[in-house]
């Protein structure tokens, strides 16, 4: 079943929408009214294109695909992940709750998770891989711009995202990851902090790969010692210095 949905007026002038042919980013949008309520929809090529281009001619699943393939500029995804299970095949919207607000009268999703999202919603056994550190920091620039208000299930897709771009894999969230998301949330700024966080190659932080345990005790470490506020700019300015001299 359809359902209406938003459109920013930024999506005009998105430079990464703006690498598609027109019908392409039509299509885009399209995706979002047949999405559930967590951006996932059955992936029915045939379908879709009666669905959201019946006058056009068109081969959407050559659409699909050059959306699922084509890899953003500024963001760190691309803009639909295509997937199956048992046998089933599905489509992730990418970012889909950052840029949408579904009803609260929406039913829950019955469609699976794609493998990226699976530990962040489910929780599984801890499992971290070890890893060199961040090469460059201008991926991860804009990563936490976001999460000053945001919840905790929008901070482990960020903190996902850019651990993914350092490590080539998504790391497997446990409940106690949640528990410590969740308190993370209430510091100030913290956007800037994980910034600084996924930037630093101090090695006890990449040997324990980035994990948010890490940045919790060392943060609780210094707020324990000179106040919240202080104690966190503390933090914020030994890591700069220490990738300024990397």
């Amino acid at each position: 079943m359809p359902r209406i949905r938003y459109i920013k007026p930024e999506f005009f002038k998105d430079e990464d929408l703006a690498q598609l042919p027109p019908l392409y980013r039509l299509a885009f949008a399209g995706l979002w009214c047949y999405a559930d309520k967590e951006g996932r929809l059955k992936d029915r090529p045939m379908q879709l294109k009666i669905e959201i281009l019946p006058y056009d001619e068109a081969n959407f699943d050559h659409v699909l695909d050059t959306l699922s393939n084509s890899k953003p500029v500024n963001n760190h995804s691309t803009f639909i992940t295509r997937y199956e299970h048992d046998g089933n095949k599905y489509i992730q919207i990418n970012k889909f709750k950052e840029h949408q607000k579904p009803h609260n009268t929406e039913k829950d999703s019955s469609i699976p998770p794609p493998e990226y999202l699976k530990g962040m919603e489910k929780g599984m056994e801890k499992g971290m891989i070890y890893g060199k550190g961040a090469e460059s920091s201008s991926e991860l620039n804009n990563v936490y711009e976001t999460v000053k208000k945001a919840t905790v299930r929008d901070f482990i897709g960020n903190y996902c995202e850019a651990f993914k771009s350092i490590y080539g894999t998504n790391p497997i969230i446990t409940a106690k990851d949640s528990g410590i998301a969740k308190r993370l949330c209430e510091i100030p700024d913290i956007q800037t902090i994980m910034e600084s966080f996924f930037k630093s190659k101090d090695k006890f932080i990449v040997q324990n790969c980035h994990s948010l345990s890490i940045v919790e005790s060392q943060i609780n470490k210094l707020i324990g010692r000179r106040g919240k506020k202080s104690g966190i700019a503390s933090w914020v300015e030994k890591k700069e210095q220490e990738n300024e001299q990397e």
